[in-house]
């Protein structure tokens, strides 16, 4: 969400979009939560 906002305009958010069909959704649970918190 806070990359959407941060586009300027249409033209940026169409090349975020592009961008970002590479990356795959991962669901956050307690246990990578935990793992997110320990790499800190």
């Amino acid at each position: 969400m806070e990359l959407i906002i941060g586009c300027r305009n249409k033209s940026e958010q169409k090349l975020l979009e592009i961008f970002l069909v590479n990356f795959e959704i991962v669901n956050i649970n307690y246990e990578i939560t935990l793992k997110a918190v320990e790499l800190l």
